[in-house]
């Protein structure tokens, strides 16, 4: 029976540093008012916690049958990337979602809602773009949703059914009823703002943006002053950005608490606080006033709507004093976020810059109104050491805040520092209540009011890291190695099969991928393209860590079993063009495999066997290198010397990036690809290096064939068949048996990918492919629908793992048929869902030789 579980670093197998955390990034958040039910969005769905947010897991459904392709998950959540949530005030069973990147060919991005607390999920409004989703704080029944293009969406079933208004805007906030009757709705988009106080009936559009837009225009005139190079500023409002750099959050507008007529508003960039630990300007430089501190971080203004009218539709904007700007250790990749809280005494704002959350008593009027939440003042850290930087409490990049109805504190201005460190508030007395704030390192609560570093407490069940790919090794004891590396928290590695995780030191932030052979149980290497080699010419470089105990597998933390030779090199486009290192996982994402691999029939090389590519900055030539003693080399001249490395073939044709061979260490075949796909982001051409080494010979495209196959959106060759090679185009899967001289439809395992032709063709249906060395009919597939494995050669396909039910999308795998011969299992890398571990896989058949293969015979199966 197929079995499903987590072996991913939690807290209790690897621990928690705020810059190493064993969960990953949280989309968005929201909470009961009385803080006992909590959700959170991530990029593998919905996850709930039912304990204050001490223990969390993940919404997911039934697995089907064994062997069952099946798209129709009853009651599913079927867009994977949520990016808001929204808690009925009347019920915290009903909860709104925007979830997009379905792939579904019926369309199944927009907004879902549950009324049992995410049980089950209905699809109530198809959108094209992400929702802000939210409900008026006083009246469950009424429900709002920002859909950029799309419009406004209103609701007065609790978000059952929707009317849309053509109302451009990325964000909404909801003030309550008045007493005349009055409700007030704000929204905001692509620097636009509307105004309705009719409950979004009709809307106005705000006049009163000029006053935002000069500021920031002449912001960017600055900014392009400094540097002719810079982009500038840009608009504000946009849509919101979960995925890469700083934006704008679930939460841009806040109404102020007691006077519905003012509202706050988080906008992108232009941060106007004072600088600290910033190397090139004194601590205390207003940011973005000098060219040499030029910052990304958000900034707040205040909008007063008491004078608006139709004849006078304009609001009065004042950009507000902004916090302190803290550098170092963190940067500005979170999203903006501002909220307000009403208490005893007046109301509190919070306020994400993109970097750190602060706080602030009321508006704030001058910059020592602002405290810090998730991290030092900087008043607290000049008293501790006059040299002290950026301390923080939790894992940076914030992208969701939440608050018991009683959350309160109160603070005071700092005091005993000399200027500028006095430029802030510190926490004074905390009255009660618990905070939450979401973050690329999960979901982090305190009960104190945040008074330092142990006020924090860190979360059990949200299995939320985002490895790049996995690398593993089996053959000693009874347990395998797994090793990874991920967006925004580092790496992990594991020597028992994921039941205690290590730190392999790598120090990356964002960490890269990692690469092994099974035949070698004793070496495992690891992109690193941020990390400075040796030779000081070069930037990127490759770890390559062996373990020096042959009943051992290699002890990623062991800096003396690594070495670091540099990465070759690609140009990148300018101005000016660069080279930048080649061994970086964006080519590895589309296909890239460095590693030749080792044959059942034959042995190990002594130092492996890579490949890498190579380009020349000033004539944009790209060369094709292998070496077999990668430990040599030390600086990038290296790569030159024939006796570590050698050419392969002639130069490779113009654009191509990505490499993977098959046959072995001494038939070897090899195959280029590069990136000219029609859809999504795929690979498009593909060429084989012809047996007298002289010629790389295109194979695809290749319209001509009986079957024809074209541009290639994934490709990847069986690395122990040399004729063996799989291509995903925009009609499915072609696949060859003779090196690509021919091509067959692959109707099953194109079933398989597209969860029965329900998910459109793109390049994620194929994230990656796993052979098996010693089980030749048993391969594996990783893509939207899950995960599929075969054990007869690829004539028949199964599910084993279905990521509609379970959400997170599996991108690379690693299979291991020996460490438990009655438990054969394949640990599976999951976008936003850290690792898991599919066990029961079936026993093989009796052994039977290969088919051969006739290819009309094949083409005419029935299906």
């Amino acid at each position: 029976m197929i079995t499903i579980r987590d072996v991913g670093p939690t807290r209790n197998t690897f621990g928690y540093s705020t810059g190493h955390s064993a969960s990953g990034r949280m989309t968005c958040l929201d909470g009961s008012a009385d803080g006992s039910r909590l959700y959170a969005g991530s990029f593998a769905g919905v996850w709930r916690s039912d304990d204050g947010g001490q223990n969390w897991f993940q919404l997911t459904w039934p697995q089907p049958p064994f062997g069952t392709v099946q798209g129709e998950i009853p009651g599913a959540l079927f867009a994977p990337h949520v990016f808001d949530l929204a808690i009925s005030p009347a019920d915290p069973n009903i909860v709104l979602a925007s979830a997009l990147d379905s792939q579904f060919a019926d369309g199944r991005d927009g907004i879902y809602r549950t009324t049992d607390g995410g049980v089950t999920w209905t699809l109530v409004h198809k959108t094209s773009f992400p929702a802000n989703v939210a409900f008026a704080p006083d009246d469950g029944s009424l429900a709002y949703a920002a859909m950029g293009f799309d419009g406004i969406g209103l609701s007065s079933n609790g978000g059952a059914t929707w009317s849309i208004k053509a109302v451009h805007a990325w964000h909404v906030a909801i003030a309550p009823l008045e007493a005349n009757g009055t409700r007030r709705i704000y929204t905001v988009g692509d620097s636009i703002i509307s105004y309705s106080t009719d409950g979004g009936t009709t809307w106005t559009q705000d006049a009163g943006v000029s006053t935002i837009n000069l500021v920031r225009n002449a912001l960017s005139t600055f900014r392009k002053f400094c540097d002719p190079t810079d982009g500038g500023l840009g608009g504000f409002g946009g849509s919101t950005d979960i995925s890469f750099l700083a934006g704008a959050g679930g939460r841009v507008l806040a109404i102020e608490p007691g006077n519905p007529t003012r509202v706050y508003m988080a906008t992108e960039g232009a941060a106007n606080g004072p600088s600290f630990y910033y190397g090139k300007v004194a601590d205390g430089t207003i940011c973005n006033t000098v060219c040499e501190r030029l910052a990304g971080e958000a900034s707040l203004w205040v909008g007063d709507f008491s004078q608006f009218s139709a004849t006078n539709p304009m609001a009065q904007w004042v950009q507000l004093q902004g916090p302190p700007v803290y550098f170092g250790t963190t940067s500005p990749s979170g999203v903006a976020i501002v909220r307000t809280k009403k208490t005893s005494s007046g109301f509190l704002l919070f306020f994400s810059d993109c970097s750190h959350v602060h706080v602030s008593a009321g508006t704030p009027t001058t910059v020592t109104s602002w405290h810090r939440l998730d991290g030092e003042d900087a008043s607290v850290a000049r008293q501790a050491n006059p040299h002290h930087g950026n301390v923080v409490f939790v894992h940076p990049d914030p992208h969701g805040i939440a608050f018991t109805s009683d959350f309160e504190v109160t603070i005071t201005p700092a005091t005993g520092v000399d200027f500028p460190y006095n430029q802030c508030s510190v926490l004074d007395q905390y009255i009660g209540g618990t905070i939450w704030m979401a973050n690329d390192g999960g979901v982090h609560w305190c009960a104190d009011g945040g008074k330092n570093a142990n006020s924090w407490n860190w979360p059990l069940g949200l299995e939320t890291l985002d490895p790049v790919n996995i690398a593993g090794l089996f053959g000693i004891g009874n347990t395998p190695a797994l090793y990874f590396g991920c967006g925004d928290n580092e790496d992990f590695f594991s020597r028992n099969g994921g039941v205690n995780w290590g730190d392999p030191g790598s120090g990356c932030g964002d960490c890269d991928t990692w690469f092994s052979d099974t035949a070698t149980a004793d070496r495992v290497i690891q992109f690193l393209p941020k990390r400075q080699p040796d030779d000081p010419s070069v930037v990127g470089c490759i770890g390559v860590i062996v373990s020096g105990d042959s009943s051992q597998y290699p002890d990623a933390s062991d800096t003396g079993s690594k070495t670091f030779p540099p990465s070759t090199q690609l140009v990148a486009v300018g101005p000016p063009p660069k080279l930048v290192a080649y061994a970086s996982s964006g080519r590895v994402l589309r296909g890239y495999r460095p590693v030749i691999k080792t044959l059942a029939t034959e042995a190990a090389l002594a130092d492996g066997d890579y490949l890498f590519i190579n380009q020349d900055l000033n004539t944009r030539v790209s060369t094709l290198l292998r070496t077999n003693s990668i430990r040599s080399i030390k600086l990038m001249s290296d790569w030159l010397d024939t006796t570590k490395a050698a050419a392969v073939g002639p130069a490779l044709p113009m654009g191509v990036d990505l490499v993977q061979t098959s046959g072995g260490h001494f038939t070897t075949v090899f195959y280029v690809g590069d990136g000219t796909g029609k859809v999504g982001d795929g690979t498009g051409n593909v060429w084989k290096l012809d047996s007298s080494s002289n010629t790389w010979k295109q194979i695809v495209p290749n319209l001509t064939a009986p079957t024809p196959v074209g541009s290639a959106l994934r490709w990847f060759a069986d690395p122990y068949d040399p004729n063996g090679i799989y291509v995903l185009d925009s009609n499915g899967v072609k696949v060859s048996v003779d090196g690509g001289l021919s091509w067959f439809s692959d109707a099953l395992l194109t079933n398989a990918l597209t969860a029965g032709g329900m998910l459109t063709i793109s390049a994620s249906l194929l994230q990656d492919m796993q052979f098996s060395r010693g089980e030749r009919q048993t391969r594996f597939v990783f893509g939207a629908a899950g995960v599929s494995c075969t054990m007869d050669f690829g004539i028949s396909w199964f599910p084993v793992l279905n990521s509609i039910a379970l959400p997170g999308r599996p991108e690379s795998g690693f299979f291991d048929p020996i460490s438990d011969l009655t438990d054969r299992a394949v640990y599976v890398e999951c976008e936003g869902r850290s690792v898991l571990r599919i066990g029961g896989l079936p026993e093989l058949p009796p052994f039977q030789p290969p088919p051969v293969f006739d290819l009309m015979q094949f083409a005419a199966l029935d299906y």
